[in-house]
């Protein structure tokens, strides 16, 4: 209720700082409105229905100045050092709003980022544990794969807004953004299975040290040793497969989800704008 008490507040400052009557408000910023619903139903599907668990005030409050001084400072170069102090208010006010939505969409990003690169207990799960393993992999990607749908939805909305002020190229952009943020996703996966891989390692090593003396011990019992093997091969392609992700339906679900954002591009710019 917090992030729509905010919206409604916002378009209240808007409508202030306009000077028009309701419908005239409605009808000639109407980009302006449907830009900042969508935004603060994204960041409201994202706190609270996709990432409910990636809460963590420190960031929250960095994204928030971070985000606050950058967007005075680029404002006020452009326009809002040549307007009235009641109106430079009313925007400061308003870029204010927005700075609290991109200080959520920070928070979430940083924590899931910690997660998989640095937790020792990714999301609460033990990684030298064969079971929490496996469900720490599942959360991992499920967690990339719906931040990547997020994103796409982010930019598709930036970048609309963005070519309504600037030559700004929809095709050029959104792919080298799509790329970048392929290249991001993947950098993390990379680099999560790197970490289950590590805590597999030595277990791994020291199976091939107990096959290795079993194959080779003379004078072996032959009844023995093959269960001894059978018993080690299974212990090691189970050790070999743990650190592999397994996708769930939902995982592609997002996937196909955030293709068919970009896919749908021309769409949601007539819609938006």
């Amino acid at each position: 209720m917090a992030l729509f008490s905010l919206l409604i507040l916002q378009l209240l400052v808007l409508w202030l700082n306009s000077g028009l009557e309701p419908l005239l408000f409605g009808a000639h910023h109407s980009s302006a409105l449907l830009f900042r619903l969508f935004f603060c139903l994204l960041v409201w599907l994202a706190r609270f229905y996709f990432f409910p668990q990636c809460r963590d005030t420190r960031m929250l409050l960095l994204g928030f100045a971070g985000t606050f001084l950058f967007l005075v400072v680029f404002n006020h170069c452009l326009i809002m050092s040549k307007i009235p102090g009641l109106t430079y208010t009313l925007r400061l006010f308003d870029q204010g709003i927005n700075a609290v939505y991109l200080g959520v969409v920070f928070e979430i990003t940083a924590v899931i980022v910690w997660e998989v690169s640095s937790n020792p207990r990714p999301f609460g799960f033990a990684l030298h544990s064969y079971a929490q393993r496996r469900k720490a992999g599942e959360e991992v990607l499920s967690s990339l794969m719906k931040l990547g749908f997020f994103y796409s939805a982010l930019l598709i909305l930036a970048f609309n807004r963005l070519s309504m002020y600037t030559h700004l190229s929809w095709e050029l952009f959104s792919r080298v953004a799509g790329a970048l943020l392929v290249g991001s996703l993947s950098f993390l996966l990379a680099s999560f299975r790197y970490r289950l891989r590590s805590q597999v390692s030595p277990a791994l090593d020291e199976l091939e040290r107990q096959l290795e003396y079993l194959l080779t011990r003379s004078a072996p019992s032959e009844g023995v040793r093959g269960d001894e093997l059978f018993y080690l091969q299974n212990c090691r392609e189970l050790l070999l497969n743990s650190p592999m992700l397994r996708w769930q339906p939902e995982d592609l679900m997002m996937v196909v989800g955030s293709l068919l954002l970009f896919v749908a591009q021309p769409a949601i710019t007539q819609l938006v704008g």
